[in-house]
């Protein structure tokens, strides 16, 4: 109920697609049972049967109608401001940007705004990484549809492994899409409490 009422919080001024998987129809309940929610803004989507995390998340840009995705993961409550914060990214963002980088609670690896334009200098971005959790696709970055789209069969060829985006990423950076590094915490990542950071 605590991240249903989060959602409600954070959604007023877009709508969301709520991908859940087959067995956890209560998650519509909860949220549908929250007074602040507009139950026209929200629509839930299940698959016929389990297709794992990762194609379940890709299953997200296949649904969307915005231009932009942004992928929340059930246990990051969003921090105040982050609608206002990736709208006022987006509207600045170049042609070209492809995912907007935004930091987390669990630690800033940006400092600054920059944009990553090739694989060299991603490659060392990530290399640099504090922790991996949740690395570039949950809940902290927001992609451009468009751009996952068209390069989603890269994705579901590594479906069954946990780096689908990584994939798609990389494709994207290849063909000459960026990424915009943004400095500000978007979420408050469930990992904080319990200190179960992935540490390289």
């Amino acid at each position: 109920m605590e991240a249903a009422s989060e959602y409600a919080r954070v959604f007023p001024s877009c709508s969301a697609h709520h991908q859940v998987k087959q067995r956890t129809a209560e998650v519509e309940l909860a949220v549908r049972a929250v007074p602040t929610v507009d139950a026209d803004r929200i629509r839930f989507l299940r698959n016929a049967g389990n297709i794992g995390l990762a194609a379940n998340i890709l299953r997200c840009f296949e649904v969307a109608q915005a231009p932009w995705v942004w992928t929340l993961g059930d246990d990051d409550p969003p921090v105040a401001g982050a609608v206002a914060a990736i709208l006022h990214e987006i509207a600045g963002a170049g042609e070209k940007t492809m995912l907007l980088k935004f930091n987390s609670t669990n630690g800033g690896q940006v400092d600054k705004h920059h944009e990553i334009h090739d694989l060299p200098e991603l490659s060392q971005w990530c290399l640099d990484l504090k922790f991996y959790s949740n690395l570039l696709f949950i809940s902290s970055g927001v992609f451009r549809k468009e751009a996952v789209l068209s390069r989603l069969n890269v994705g579901y060829h590594w479906g069954y492994s946990v780096s689908p985006h990584i994939a798609i990423l990389l494709h994207g950076v290849a063909a000459g899409y960026g990424v915009k590094l943004v400095p500000l915490d978007l979420v408050r990542h469930g990992l904080d409490e319990s200190a179960q950071h992935w540490k390289v």
